[in-house]
């Protein structure tokens, strides 16, 4: 017996896999007969002609998952039978559908119609007084809001839309008018069909994006508001922090450096370092004192590199005073400068947290630390 290549066999059921389901000719016939279950049938008008309401019509259909079966006809008047994927009775149903469409007065007239059949069981149709499924009940309002989907876009099929707005939303890129188009999608497909899920699993991302942009927004103006206040009271260091603040909360909400905000944030940092460069190239903020062991007393500090070059080390020396201003008694090696020196070099617009402790031979009264910086020592620049 010849073997059969694999890869033939597998391209062999594949395409039998996607070979139009066939309905036995009693149900086709049953299905295409109007007259039978009129319960079944769904009636509405629209403004559209008729090959303007069947185009329309189809598309939708395709849209919310149905299937053409090998029994389809072509006819400018009847779409159909079509069979969507078993969702009904534990998945073991599923509804075929037919539509008629007739010119009416001010447009056209379409009945829809579904019945449920078991495709497991040669497609027999479902006696019970189920009704019909919430695409074909509510075709109509489908329907206008589809028309209303494509007067928006000029775009007649769903899954094209949603791939854009996917992109959209990737991009971070026209979000309140993806919203307003998935919005549209949503009410143009059911939650049961594939695009109606992906519909609603977009909603929430793009909302929260937009939410999240919003946010910013506002971090933004207040950050903006802030150093344009330190600015005009000649504040540099407080200005220079809130500009780099800023650049801060942009890289965490993933900005992209060549985002317009990027790089005014990065320009106006620029700015405040330069004004804060004139009072040194590394000026020292938020100094603090606390208690260390024995009669130490431990001495935090900030420093920002306000120059265009890195710093590689740097000496401070430090003094203390108590409440009447004296200088505390007791220090040990108090003319002694310290030398800092960063893991790494400490790059333009760096900030670097430091703390030094100072020795006492007895407790030392110290309401106030006087730093000032004596020597720096220069690194390359980057290339």
């Amino acid at each position: 017996m010849r073997m059969i290549p694999v890869l033939l066999l597998l391209a062999a059921l594949g395409a039998r896999a996607e070979e139009p389901p066939v309905l036995p000719a009693k149900v086709a016939e049953t299905l295409a007969d109007f007259s039978r279950y009129p319960e079944r049938n769904v009636t509405f008008n629209v403004e559209d002609d008729l090959n303007t309401a069947y185009a329309a019509t189809y598309d939708l259909l395709m849209d919310l998952d149905y299937t053409p079966a090998a029994q389809e006809v072509k006819l400018p008047e009847l779409i159909g039978p079509l069979l969507a994927k078993p969702q009904a009775h534990k998945r073991l149903l599923a509804e075929a559908v037919m539509a008629r469409l007739k010119p009416a007065a001010n447009g056209t007239e379409i009945i829809m119609r579904g019945l449920y059949v078991a495709p497991d069981r040669n497609f027999v149709i479902d006696q019970t007084r189920r009704m019909p499924s919430p695409a074909v009940a509510n075709f109509g309002a489908l329907y206008a809001a589809k028309k209303e989907l494509i007067k928006r876009t000029g775009q007649a099929r769903i899954p094209a839309l949603l791939a854009q707005q996917q992109e959209n939303l990737a991009q971070e890129n026209n979000l309140k008018e993806t919203l307003n188009i998935l919005q549209l999608i949503e009410r143009a497909t059911t939650p049961q069909c594939a695009a109606g899920r992906q519909t609603r699993e977009l909603l929430p991302a793009v909302q929260a994006k937009i939410n999240q942009q919003e946010k910013l927004g506002q971090q933004i103006q207040a950050l903006h508001d802030k150093i344009r206040e330190a600015s005009k009271n000649r504040d540099w260091l407080t200005a220079h922090r809130k500009a780099d603040e800023l650049l801060h909360v942009l890289l965490m909400n993933q900005v992209s450096r060549d985002d317009d905000r990027f790089v005014e944030a990065e320009a106006l940092r620029e700015k405040m370092r330069r004004a804060l460069a004139g009072q040194g190239a590394l000026p020292v903020s938020d100094i603090k004192l606390a208690p260390a062991e024995d009669n130490d007393i431990a001495v935090g500090f900030t420093v920002v590199n306000a120059s265009i070059n890195p710093i590689t080390s740097f000496k401070v020396t430090i003094s203390t005073i108590d409440a009447a201003g004296k200088p505390s008694a007791g220090r040990i090696g108090a003319s002694h400068p310290f030398t800092i020196e960063p893991p790494a070099p400490l790059q333009p617009n760096q900030y670097f947290q430091i703390t030094v402790r100072l020795r006492f031979e007895a407790p030392a009264q110290a309401a106030k630390a006087q730093l000032r910086i004596t020597a720096i020592s220069w690194g390359k620049k980057k290339k």
